[in-house]
């Protein structure tokens, strides 16, 4: 058939100017006759928004109390906590309480036995311990705390109490899984509750008793007005089957004291708002979860969220008026016409004069490409213009080119790149041993009984996410990539190594009996204990268990290694955890020369002062160490920052800032240091409560962080920096006495400086510097 010349540039030009007219058409009729439209988007885009901000700061606050029982729970049931101990008792739930906000009200344990154990947070922000047993007569008394969380004093004893009989109680009883309670009227706060339960079992799948975190639902209020203030939005949280108000912006109660000082919860349709209440009725018959209702002059937007957890089934209501949206909207659509009706005019121009030039090139490529498509490969195209259509030309002759070469070469390739999958699908990409995939497929695969006996052995290295937190993820990369090679070096032939996931690594080993897999291990942690990456040692917990009979099951096997190994994890990772603090200190230390120096200065006087308050030996030692380790977070600050000359900007003040958080972090990972952590976390702060991180005034700062202080700040003026010269004893002296009763405790000011002045012989000859 004949081809009529200019055929394609005038169907694509008298298309283009067809299309474009139309288009212009339908803008102009939709632009003017249907604008609302995209007012209607941009609310609803406000709505989302709102609702999902909403959303999330409620299953933030929700997630809290799930997450502590998570956390804690392990305590009670593998009895790491002993509840008989009173004092291990006490300290267990009074830190809970304070580790966490002040939504948590209180952290407690109630069992089979009526026995009811925890901690709460009165209104003046203490912590109070709860006891409830035998010896109190099945009342419930309540004991104020020392600075070591202690009970200290009886503060008060309420009538006869229960745990079994609450709906918390009951609820995670009866399902046998973490719920959230029905919400309720607090008997002693003037608000409403709810509590998150988890039943606790023992190792045999007894069921002991219920562990319970308890909010006060009066901060739900505070993130709802918190979300929506800025979108001049309402909110309300209901009850999904009752409409009874949760929690709501509008700074309306949810509830009322009637007679008899009974409560009354109200509910959506008790509101003064009637048209949200109407929307909640259709809302219920299933008539959708978005609807906008007239009010005075203006329209409301209402959107309904299901908000689902276990033992909650809440709906959030939000409610944005349209007026905010519309002002200007019409000015905008009368220029956005003009100006597109411009834009048309000069498209169209432009595009026939350009379709005229750029077609001819395209003519081209298409015969070329219709000879190569034919068998042709030896086909290119003539490049005449170094444009688009001369890139598109290039890159055909390059496409042919490759084409060729892998028509010819498609077998070798296909094979090459097959290994290549296969071996990315069976192995660990970071460790290069195999991955859990080739794990699992050599189970079933060597389950058979000429392999018994069939050993397995777990191996989870320990501290890595201390050595990730603190010396950063390239060194923990390191760790596991050494950690694989000493395991591969340290088993038998025919064994197979694989990694199984984030620390965790398995052998599986044919034909082996417990002898050979101890030794093994035995080689394994030889080899371990001579290897470093940097300043950090490798210690690996091991576990393992045999398949002996062809009758067992060879996955029982496997989860005896693994809990065996869990086992050896809780006594051999704490110690790690030492020594990785250890590796740390040595760390900063050679990072930053001056940091050292600093340490150990602030050191020595920290022990004086301790001599000087006439303290204990063992206190006294403990403020030397601590005087050594209060600068450990600053592992995770930037050289640059630590080493910087002239003054730091607000940027990286507030990143230096955060060294006592980080040390606190890396402190409280060793159980013996939880207090020295404390010290660490709150030696920055100030006796006028303008100190940080967590703004404590006068004594509730503790002793050990006031002295560090003063030491700290004594060194500071007295050393040189890369910003100034040292300044003399003297002149810091001084400024001490000024900082009395503002930044520094007075008393201990006063001892410091009637120290320094009695021991300065002494002083100058360990830390030099200008009397």
């Amino acid at each position: 058939m004949r081809k009529r010349k200019n055929s394609i540039r005038f169907i694509i030009s008298g298309s283009f100017i067809v299309l474009t007219l139309i288009t212009f058409s339908l803008i102009g009729y939709f632009v003017f006759s249907n604008w609302r439209n995209s007012t209607k988007d941009v609310i609803n885009q406000a709505n989302k928004v709102t609702n999902n901000g909403i959303y999330n700061k409620i299953d933030e606050f929700m997630n809290l109390p799930l997450y502590i029982n998570e956390v804690n729970h392990n305590f009670l049931k593998s009895k790491i906590i002993n509840l008989e101990d009173s004092r291990q008792r006490q300290v267990f739930f009074a830190t809970v309480i304070k580790a966490n906000e002040e939504q948590v009200y209180s952290f407690t344990y109630g069992d089979e036995k009526g026995e009811y154990y925890g901690a709460r947070r009165t209104k003046e922000k203490k912590i109070e311990n709860v006891e409830n047993n035998e010896k109190t007569g099945g009342k419930s008394k309540y004991y104020s705390t020392t600075d070591k969380l202690i009970s200290d004093r009886l503060v008060e004893e309420t009538g006869e109490f229960d745990p079994r009989t609450r709906d918390w109680y009951i609820s995670a009883k009866e399902k046998g899984v973490p719920v959230f309670s029905p919400v309720y009227k607090h008997f002693v706060m003037n608000d409403l509750a709810i509590s998150a339960a988890y039943p606790i079992y023992d190792e045999d799948g007894v069921f002991q008793g219920v562990l319970g975190t308890h909010l006060i639902l009066s901060k739900v209020n505070e993130c709802l007005r918190e979300v929506t203030e800025s979108k001049n939005a309402r909110s309300y949280i209901i009850e999904k089957n009752t409409g009874l108000l949760i929690a709501n912006s509008m700074e309306q109660s949810n509830f009322q004291t009637i007679e008899s000082n009974r409560t009354k919860r109200l509910s959506i349709e008790e509101i003064s708002n009637e048209g949200i209440a109407k929307s909640y009725k259709d809302y219920k018959k299933g008539l959708g979860n978005q609807y906008a209702i007239e009010e005075e002059g203006d329209k409301l937007h209402v959107t309904f969220t299901d908000y689902e957890k276990q033992g909650l089934h809440w709906v959030i209501i939000t409610a944005i008026p349209e007026k905010q949206f519309t002002v200007g909207i019409t000015k905008s659509i009368q220029l956005s016409a003009i100006l597109s009706f411009v834009a048309v005019l000069v498209s169209i121009l432009v595009y026939i004069k350009s379709t005229r030039i750029l077609l001819q090139p395209i003519y081209n490529l298409i015969n070329t490409t219709e000879k190569f498509s034919k068998g042709d490969f030896s086909q290119r195209v003539e490049i005449v213009r170094n444009d688009e259509i001369g890139k598109l030309s290039a890159e055909f002759n390059s496409m042919a080119e490759q084409l060729d070469v892998l028509i010819n070469n498609l077998e070798d390739k296909v094979e090459e790149r097959t290994q290549e999958l296969v071996y990315v699908s069976y192995h660990d990409q970071l460790t290069g041993v195999f991955n859990r995939r080739y794990f699992e497929d050599s189970m079933a695969k060597l389950d058979v009984e000429e392999n018994l006996p069939l050993t397995i052995i777990m191996a989870d290295m320990n501290g890595l996410k201390l050595v990730n937190d603190s010396l950063g993820h390239s060194l923990g990369d390191g760790l596991l990539r050494k950690t694989a090679e000493v395991i591969v070096k340290g088993v038998n032939s025919g064994n197979i190594v694989a990694r199984l996931g984030g620390d965790e690594f398995v052998i599986l080993m044919p034909r082996t009996d417990y002898h050979e897999a101890e030794e093994v291990i035995s080689r394994i942690r030889a080899l371990a204990s001579s290897e470093r990456v940097g300043t950090v040692s490798i210690s690996i917990s091991f576990g393992y268990g045999i398949k002996k009979d062809k009758e067992e099951k060879l996955e029982d096997a496997f989860k005896k290694a693994e809990d065996y190994m869990y086992k050896r994890k809780l006594f051999e990772s704490p110690s790690m955890r030492g020594k990785t603090i250890n590796a740390i200190i040595n760390t900063l230390y050679e990072k930053n020369k001056r940091e050292e120096a600093h340490c150990r200065r602030v050191s020595h006087l920290c022990k004086l002062m301790g001599e000087a308050l006439k303290l204990r030996k063992d206190e006294v030692q403990e403020l030397t160490t601590l005087g050594l380790l209060h600068d450990i977070g600053k592992i995770a600050i930037s050289e640059s920052i630590l080493n910087k000359e002239g003054k730091l900007t607000e940027e990286e003040w507030e990143e230096l800032k955060r060294h006592p958080e980080i040390g606190y972090r890396i402190l409280s990972t060793v159980n013996d240091m939880s207090e020295m952590a404390e010290y660490t976390l709150t030696h920055h702060e100030r006796w006028d409560g303008k100190g940080y991180p967590k703004k404590l005034k006068e004594k509730e700062i503790p002793l050990q962080a006031r002295i560090v202080a003063i030491a700290d700040a004594f060194d500071a003026i007295t050393s040189e920096r890369s910003y100034r010269r040292a300044l003399s004893q003297k002149y810091a002296l001084e400024e001490l006495k000024k900082g009395a009763g503002i930044q520094f405790d007075p008393e201990l000011v006063q001892v410091f400086v009637d120290m320094v002045i009695n021991e300065l012989p002494h002083i100058e000859k360990y830390h030099g510097g200008i009397v």
